[in-house]
Parts: structure tokens; C-alpha cells; sequence
């Protein structure tokens, strides 16, 4: 947990680092491990209710726009 935020979570193990957000119902679950973020979904659907919403484009007020080298975020 994020001494900051308590919504916020940060993994750090080796090289990898895997982000958690909670908002209200909202998560989001990012970071540089595919494979350890699949098996962590697939470990919160056994414990919650989760749907997958697809590709990132709008999160508590901040548009997300994938660009070749990561995102763009604005807010109008």
C-alpha cells in the first residue's frame, strides 16, 4: 500500500513492478509483468466479481490514449 494513498498499491519484485488502483468499484491493474498480472486477475475473479472492460480509455477523469511509446493522458 501506498503511504500517500490508500487506494494505491505497488509491487516491486526484482525488475518487475505491478500498480493497483482502487476507485469506488473501479480497479486498475497495470505493470510490467503480463504473465504475473493475468495469474493476479485471475486470482481476484475467484474472490470477487470482475469484468474486464477492455483496453484502458477513461479512468476516473483522465483519458487514456496508447500511443507507441505508452500513453497519453489528458483531461479536460
Amino acid at each position: 500500500m501506498c503511504h500517500t494513498d490508500q487506494s494505491l498499491f505497488v509491487r516491486h519484485h526484482g525488475c518487475s513492478i505491478t500498480i493497483i488502483l482502487l476507485y469506488v468499484d473501479d480497479i486498475l491493474i497495470t505493470g510490467s509483468d503480463s504473465r504475473y498480472i493475468h495469474q493476479l486477475i485471475q486470482a481476484l475473479n475467484v474472490r470477487f466479481e470482475m469484468r474486464h472492460l477492455g483496453q484502458l480509455k477513461h479512468f476516473m477523469g483522465i483519458d487514456f490514449i496508447k500511443i507507441d511509446t505508452g500513453y497519453f493522458l489528458s483531461q479536460q
